[in-house]
């Protein structure tokens, strides 16, 4: 007669209502986790930094480094949780970045650094004239961005598209958990006065004339109240300019008591400012035949933090195609060529696409080998593990991203283990006919116990060192440290306190006479012949284990001698690749998008590329790893971007990254005959760097900064001359050059001119001085008032030099009988007052934590390529 069972904690809850309470439980938390749980692409990593950029018009790149970047680069060092400070200083301005340690408070950093500078603010430099505290996170990256494009640039043309979709980001802006809504591309509404030189100077009017007329006279304000027959009434005065006509009369000097007009030395236009950076889009063959450029505009759409990127990216896709319906002209098209909200979803889909076919290929094999209510028993335990994982992320605020979806997906082999050894043991026991089913299971899971909890403590112990991981991989990898112990422990939780019950419910007992004896099953016998030969024999154990340690010695010398490549993390099969493009110095933004074009020229007959997207003269939509470099920044006429979109993976028989090696060594032919550099980037696998390979050139605190260069160039040649290594560069600028007006101040002072009035009139003249704003009621942004030179006629020096600038008041005097007063105010010409002269620009100087640093930049490339 059998003894009466313990009660242990396998048989009591195996004989109680919990197992089933909490089947239900772990099934319905992960079932509202994976719905309220947000979704992104990247993990969250808190690494605040922020970039202050300082304007100082006037001094060199050493003038800058030495007073004003090294005393602000000491200031903000000093900042307690600082990490790096990074720093540029070139001529006439300066870029600081300071980045705190990953896990510092952002609130709590841009506080202390607030407080830093405006608590210092005495020791500013005099010629600083600007500055300002840009603070960067990841929340700043846009989740999606739409093309909007013309298919008649005749008809609606850049400048359309811009006021387009300028009225669209209104309707974007008030979706709910949206953040930052940009338009990139372009070209915004301006009035816009060209002047005619030579009837300024007939008219003895200068540029400050007409700058002072429209200061003076666009002006409105409210003068009080006034109260009228017992009425009150608010009282004003002055009128602001509302349409570009009413600046044809605008008086804006008088002359022998006659009015000069603006439009007598002017023309006045309504119209999109000149072009100074190009965007368009172009379609390759994977979906259509491959199209001629396109004017194009980019919205980009951010979300708030903690916000579901996929809910946020679906209402901003529903608004879209609403504008598209009912306010966007028929020509007018759209295209989403990010939209980190859908790969989110696919992601998550993955997951539960992953976590049925598991279930069904485990009860499938469990049911060949065993039978198909054992099968059931573990499939059963696969979405309870993951159930009970899932709300534990919602509850210590993980999000699902790449990193969990991972994490979760390296644990499906290890969740699986415990409910099979537990299973297969309980199955061995029951089919011993001396043994009632409680008794049987009990005695089955006190068995292997010890090997299932051992395990489990094993897979933690592996994982547990990745919390304790440093820089941008610790809080990028955090899912993977958390999502994979916490797995296989309720992995572990549910063979105890689970799959006993179902497999008591489950199960139906052995009918076989006689006890169960191992030695009789095939695969025992299997196993014995193979393992008794070695066993019974010295010289066979040891050849066995000299033959393992070979085996091991040959698989760990591939990938040092390159048979295998290494890799901490494998790329992503993304469907999109960014080509970054550098001209020399001197290139105008239509050099670069000419540029462009031929490059787009070979993109678009690649079979698996959608759509191509040029940027010339201006940045792209930011992404993470753009965060991370400063690709956001990219804002001159000689730099470049393409963003590239390929065919979805199931359209494609590559992945992103064999597709960009593929077309890698085309491409830098294609940049050799344009005298120009590239970099293929890819969405990293890991957290972002400046470069997969990073080299740092110190010198002594006496090293002239261009021995520093020197040396860098030599390390870089090194680099190039390496077959798996390309896309070297580094931070030291190309030869470029200025015209730079050289002032007799003899002349000046002797014409009671000052070198200020100068430099003011020489960049109206260029580069255009904003003199005023236009107030439209129904313009959604300030409409400015520019004055400068017509466009045919601003490059040349020679009109520059023809124009003119009065004399000030005060500066030179006369004597009348013994007493001073102010000379006449005399009108010269500027060619009267100095000359141009060329002279180079100088190197701008790079610092790291307080020393100055020249970078090296570089990719590795692989076997694949070299091949």
């Amino acid at each position: 007669m059998e003894k009466p069972l313990a009660k242990g904690l396998v048989a009591r809850v195996m004989n109680s209502f919990l197992p089933p309470i909490l089947i239900l439980l772990t099934l319905i938390i992960g079932g509202f986790s994976l719905w309220l749980t947000p979704k992104e692409e990247d993990p969250q990593i808190v690494v605040p930094m922020a970039d202050v950029l300082i304007e100082a018009p006037g001094l060199s790149a050493k003038q800058i480094e030495k007073q004003i970047t090294e005393p602000l680069e000491k200031l903000v060092s000093a900042i307690d949780g600082v990490e790096y400070v990074y720093s540029s200083s070139q001529e006439g301005n300066a870029q600081i970045t300071v980045r705190y340690f990953v896990g510092e408070g952002r609130e709590s950093a841009l506080v202390k650094l607030y407080n830093k500078l405006y608590s210092n603010q005495d020791l500013i430099p005099p010629s600083v004239q600007n500055w300002i505290v840009k603070p960067v996170e990841i929340d700043d990256v846009p989740i999606v961005v739409a093309a909007l494009y013309s298919t008649n640039p005749t008809e609606i043309s850049a400048y359309q598209l811009r006021r387009i979709a300028e009225q669209a980001t209104q309707g974007l802006k008030a979706l709910e958990y949206t953040n930052s809504v940009n338009i990139i591309g372009g070209q915004p509404r301006n009035i816009e006065i060209t002047f005619d030189s030579s009837a300024m100077a007939s008219r003895k009017t200068t540029i400050a004339d007409v700058q002072r007329a429209v200061q003076l006279t666009n002006s409105k304000q409210n003068a009080g109240t006034i109260h009228v027959n017992g009425l009150r009434y608010e009282l004003e005065s002055g009128l602001f300019f509302s349409k570009a006509s009413e600046l044809n009369n605008l008086v804006v000097n008088v002359v022998n008591g006659k009015a000069v007009y603006l439009q007598d030395i002017a023309t006045i236009i309504d119209a999109p400012t000149e072009p100074h950076s190009d965007t368009w889009i172009r379609y390759g063959s994977a979906e259509r035949s491959a199209s001629d450029p396109l004017p194009a505009v980019f919205i980009s759409v951010a979300k708030q933090k903690g916000a579901n990127a996929v809910d946020v990216a679906e209402s901003v896709l529903r608004e879209l195609d609403e504008l598209k319906q009912s306010q966007f002209p028929d020509v007018v098209e759209v295209d989403i060529i990010r939209n980190y909200g859908q790969t989110a979803a696919n992601k998550v889909s993955n997951l539960v696409s992953s976590l049925a076919i598991s279930i069904l290929t485990v009860v499938v094999f469990i049911g060949l080998f065993l039978n198909w209510r054992s099968a059931l028993v573990v499939g059963i335990a696969i979405p309870i593990s993951y159930g009970a994982a899932l709300g534990l992320d919602l509850a210590f605020g993980y999000s699902i991203n790449r990193v969990t979806l991972f994490a979760l997906i390296l644990s499906l082999g290890l969740i699986v283990d415990d409910p099979i050894a537990s299973i297969d043991n309980i199955e061995r026991y029951l089919k011993r006919h001396d043994l009632s089913r409680t008794k049987a299971i009990v005695l089955a899971m006190a068995e292997i116990r010890s090997a299932l909890l051992m395990s489990t403590v094993a897979i933690v112990i592996v994982f547990t060192p990745m919390f304790f991981i440093t820089g941008m991989m610790g809080p990028y990898m955090a899912p993977l440290a958390f999502n994979v112990p916490i797995s296989v422990m309720f992995s572990t939780f549910v063979a105890f306190m689970i799959t006993p019950w179902l497999a008591k419910k489950i199960l139906s007992k052995a009918e076989q006479e006689g006890a169960y004896e191992v030695e009789s099953t095939l695969l025992y016998k299997g196993y014995k012949r193979l393992l008794m030969p070695m066993l019974t024999s010295k010289a066979r154990s040891w050849g066995f284990l000299v033959l393992v340690a070979c085996i091991f010695v040959i698989a760990a010398l591939l990938p040092v001698l390159r048979y295998v490549p290494l890799k901490l993390l494998p790329y992503d099969n993304k469907n999109e690749f960014q080509l970054v493009l550098n001209m020399a110095e001197n290139a105008s933004f239509v050099d670069t998008s000419n540029v462009l074009r031929g490059f787009s020229d070979y993109l678009v007959r690649v079979p698996e590329v959608v759509s191509v997207s040029a940027f010339a003269g201006l940045a792209s939509p930011m992404d993470f790893n753009g965060m991370v470099r400063h690709y956001f920044m990219r804002n001159l006429p000689h730099q470049g971007e393409l963003r590239i979109v390929l065919a979805q993976k199931n359209r494609r028989s590559q992945q992103s990254h064999e597709i960009v090696t593929r077309l890698r060594r085309d491409l830098e032919s294609i940049a050799t005959q344009y005298n120009a550099d590239i970099q293929l980037v890819e969405v990293p696998p890991g957290p972002p760097v400046m470069a997969t390979i990073s080299a740092e050139v110190y010198g002594e605190e006496t090293t002239p900064y261009n021995k520093l260069q020197e040396q860098a160039k030599v390390i870089a040649a090194r680099l190039a001359r390496n077959e798996f290594v390309s896309e070297v560069d580094t931070s030291i600028q190309g030869d470029y050059q200025a015209w730079q007006f050289i002032v007799d101040s003899e002349k000046a002072a002797l014409s009671g001119i000052s070198i200020k009035d100068i430099n003011a009139t020489i960049m109206a003249a260029n580069k255009g001085l904003v003199i005023g704003y236009l107030q439209a009621e129904r313009e959604i942004n300030p409409l400015p008032i520019t004055i400068h030179l017509p466009s045919n006629e601003r490059d040349k020096l020679d009109k520059i030099l023809s124009l003119y600038v009065r004399g000030q008041a005060g500066i030179s005097k006369q004597e009348i009988q013994g007493a001073l007063f102010d000379a006449p105010q005399p009108l010269v010409q500027i060619s009267e007052l100095g000359a141009f002269r060329k002279r180079s620009v100088q190197q701008p100087i790079f610092h790291k934590n307080l020393k100055p640093v020249v970078y090296i930049y570089a990719e590795p490339i692989g076997l694949f390529l070299v091949k």
